[in-house]
C-alpha cells in the first residue's frame, strides 16, 4: 500500500506514516480443523493418515482419475486478473503436456465465480483434459473444504493480497501454498526457498509466467523425489496459529502502544 501499484492513490500519505504502519493479519474460524472437520471425506491431524481419502473422494466426486499417486494442484478464487487466474490458464498446457523431468501425473481443479471469459477458461480446460482437470464455474463452501481438504498444492497468485484467508485455510489442512510474494501472502507462508528448515509453502517472484512454472516444477520435485522433505512441510504448515485469539493479541498491543505514545504531528 505504499507503492503506486497497491496504494490507489494514497500510496504517498501511508508512505509518510511508514514509521508507525503495521500489517495485523486475520485469523481464520476454528472450523478449520481437519481433526474435527465433519464435512470432509475423512478427519486428519499431523501423522496425515486420512488425507489420502480425501484425495479419493475430491477424484470421484470431481470426475477425475482415481489415482492415489497423481498429485492434486488447486484453485479457489475469484475469476479475476487481481487472482492471477490468467497467469494459471497460461501454465495449464504445460502443466498438463510438457514431461517436467518425467513428472507428469498432475491433475488441475479450479473453482470460482467471476469473469465469464475466465468462466469459458476453466470449461475449455476441463473438456480439453477429462479426467485430469476439473473446471467448476461457481462457487460451493463445501466443495472448497473438500477441494482444499484433497488436494496437494493450493495455487494462489493475486497481483495483490492485504491479508488472504485461503493460504491459511489450505495450511492448516497440510495443502502447501504456493502464493506471490505479496502482502498477507508474503506474510503468512514461510518460503521454501529462504527458510527451507521452517518453511510452510512456496514463494513466487516475480510474479509472470515462467516464475509460476518453476515454483509448480520445484513443487512436483518435492512431491515425487523428495516425498519425506514434502510431509515434513505438511506437518510444520498444520502447525501454524491462524487464530483469531493470535490476531486479537496483536489488536490489542497496537492499541496499547498508541494509546500510550503521544499524538504525532507533522509527517
Amino acid at each position: 500500500i505504499r507503492t503506486p501499484e497497491g496504494g490507489f492513490r494514497l500510496h504517498d500519505f501511508v508512505a509518510g506514516k511508514s514509521y508507525f504502519l503495521v500489517g495485523i493479519l486475520n485469523g481464520i474460524d476454528s472450523s478449520w480443523n481437519p481433526t474435527r472437520d465433519s464435512s470432509i471425506a475423512s478427519k486428519f491431524s499431523a501423522d496425515l493418515s486420512g488425507k489420502l481419502e480425501c484425495k479419493r473422494y475430491l477424484q470421484r466426486k470431481l470426475g477425475l482419475k482415481e489415482d492415489d499417486n497423481a498429485c492434486i494442484l488447486s484453485f479457489v478464487g475469484r475469476l479475476t486478473n487481481q487472482k492471477g487466474i490468467d497467469l494459471i490458464g497460461s501454465c495449464i498446457h504445460w502443466i498438463m503436456e510438457d514431461n517436467k523431468d518425467g513428472l507428469q501425473n498432475v491433475q488441475l481443479v479450479m473453482m470460482g465465480n467471476g469473469e465469464e471469459n475466465f468462466g469459458r477458461m476453466l470449461q475449455w480446460a476441463e473438456s480439453s483434459w477429462k479426467g485430469r482437470i476439473c473446471g467448476y464455474w461457481g462457487f460451493s463452501p463445501q466443495v472448497e473444504k473438500e477441494i482444499i481438504a484433497g488436494s496437494d498444492f493450493f495455487l494462489m497468485p493475486s497481483r495483490y493480497e492485504p491479508c488472504g484467508i485461503p493460504q491459511m485455510c489450505a495450511m492448516m489442512y497440510g495443502t502447501i501454498p504456493i502464493v506471490h510474494a505479496t502482502g498477507g501472502l508474503k506474510d503468512s507462508v514461510k518460503s521454501w526457498y529462504s527458510e527451507k528448515e521452517s518453511s510452510t509453502g512456496f514463494h513466487v517472484w516475480p510474479l509472470n509466467e515462467d516464475s509460476l512454472k518453476k515454483v509448480i516444477f520445484d513443487g512436483l520435485h518435492l512431491y515425487f523425489r523428495e516425498p519425506e522433505e514434502l510431509q515434513e512441510m505438511r506437518r510444520r504448515a498444520m502447525a501454524q496459529d491462524f487464530s483469531w485469539s493470535r490476531a486479537i493479541d496483536d489488536y490489542e498491543r497496537h492499541f496499547d502502544w498508541t494509546m500510550a505514545d503521544p499524538p504525532f504531528w507533522g509527517r
